[in-house]
């Protein structure tokens, strides 16, 4: 850039992680955002203030199939993995149906009386599929508790922390507990009081 004053600064890259360079400008706002993945999103569609729009319209449409075929970004997909083809080829920093926790796994839920839109969700054969998010039930017949505990004796512990099914919480018990030995005497307690008590929609 010759004139700092009348320049324009253009970052070109790939996505590497939701604090990379690109997601630091995305944040601050001030910059234009054009992002063209290998296979197109229909929820990221871009133009720029110069007027262009993004051609393609049909999700999984290819940027540029001459270079890269289907069978192409398979193979890429394949030998880089979720993570790094998101990277390279979707401008993601994450993949899109999510990494250890793939998005297609999960249904939607939503408040009793409302009707809200489904819900589009890109299956692993290409396909897309729109769920229905379902009612909430009044009360669940069952619950069922995960832990996120620390054992290791430092003098910082990340809290304990109790969730429930479908994110239906009745407490969230939180302590900070250096000592391993208080934390699991503090665990058979915990159960006993969020298993007793009614449960609380979010």
């Amino acid at each position: 850039m010759i004139c700092l004053t009348k320049g324009h600064k253009v970052v070109i890259q790939q996505r590497l992680h939701e604090s990379d360079l690109t997601g630091d400008l995305l944040q601050r706002g001030g910059h234009a955002h054009l992002c063209l993945p290998a296979e197109f999103e229909p929820d990221r569609r871009y133009g720029t203030s110069i007027g262009w729009q993004a051609p393609r319209t049909e999700a999984g449409a290819l940027l540029c199939p001459q270079r890269f075929s289907q069978t192409a970004l398979e193979e890429y997909q394949t030998a880089l993995g979720s993570y790094r083809y998101a990277g390279q080829f979707q401008q993601r920093p994450a993949p899109a149906d999510g990494g250890m926790l793939k998005r297609h796994w999960w249904g939607y839920w939503q408040p009793r009386g409302v009707n809200l839109p489904p819900v589009t969700v890109k299956l692993p054969n290409g396909t897309i599929e729109l769920r229905k998010a379902v009612e909430l039930p009044i009360r669940f017949g069952s619950q069922i508790q995960s832990w996120d505990m620390a054992f290791k004796n430092t003098a910082f512990q990340p809290s304990p922390a109790a969730r429930q099914q479908h994110d239906n919480l009745s407490e969230l018990p939180r302590a900070h507990c250096p000592d391993p030995q208080q934390r699991l005497r503090a665990l058979p307690r915990s159960i006993v009081r969020i298993s007793a008590a009614p449960t609380t929609q979010l």
